[in-house]
């Protein structure tokens, strides 16, 4: 729901349904906040007015006069841009201190399949892995092999938990493309393989979050190739 700031900090302001409009408690007049979007988000665009009862004498007016209010406005012009830019949630990728336990909860508590193992070695480090589905829900199990992996690293300045999250894109330049014009950077470049496109972004180190944008044309698994080289890259820039 939007943020109600009151104008009097005894009392809060309180939002009136589908209207841009704040009131004040104690009968102290009405501030309207042009652009104050729907319920779905909270933005006020910043011009604001403020009505004051006719009262003889408004202590609380005199008081305020005329209140430097923050501009809240949030980047508009991109959002067209984007619409239908992802497809679904292709896979997620979960950064384990241990392999084997793991594949053990999700194959024996949670049901998965286990598609198959993966060991990866780079210039320096490696990771092992495994591939899941349960009804086309895709996890990749991830375990560096030593203390300077990508993943160890990971664990070691994040925790366990979510390594990537994979985007399904239909067109991967188009949404690179896109994206890159609105500051995302990327780890990789495009690795195109047969029937598969994929390329990471930087991690966002607020959220410890990195994306895979993945393009698929025929391939429902991962190809080894590609696989090889989305290490090696990371490895290269020292990144995980």
């Amino acid at each position: 729901m939007p943020i109600a700031h009151s104008l009097n900090p005894r009392r809060p302001a309180r939002l009136v349904a589908c209207e841009s409009r704040l009131y004040c408690g104690r009968g102290q007049g009405l501030l309207t906040a042009a652009g104050l979007n729907t319920a779905s988000t909270t933005n006020i665009a910043g011009r604001h007015s403020y009505d004051a009862p006719p009262h003889k004498d408004n202590a609380f007016l005199a008081e305020i006069g005329n209140p430097p209010f923050q501009d809240f406005s949030m980047k508009q012009d991109s959002v067209g841009t984007h619409n239908n830019l992802f497809l679904n949630i292709d896979h997620i990728a979960i950064a384990v201190r241990e392999l084997e336990p793991a594949i053990r909860f999700f194959v024996e508590t949670l049901g998965f399949n286990l598609v198959r193992r993966r060991e990866v070695a780079g210039e320096k480090t490696g990771m092992i892995a495994a591939d899941l589905n349960y009804n086309n829900i895709k996890f990749v199990l991830l375990q560096g092999t030593d203390a300077d992996s990508q993943v160890s690293r990971l664990i070691k300045n994040f925790g366990p938990g979510i390594a990537h999250i994979a985007l399904a894109v239909d067109d991967i330049d188009n949404a690179v493309d896109t994206l890159s014009k609105d500051g995302l950077t990327f780890d990789t470049t495009i690795i195109s393989g047969t029937g598969l496109k994929q390329i990471f972004t930087s991690r966002d180190f607020n959220s410890g979050l990195s994306f895979e944008f993945i393009e698929r044309t025929g391939e429902e698994n991962f190809l080894d190739q590609n696989v090889q080289e989305l290490f090696s890259q990371l490895e290269k820039r020292d990144a995980y």
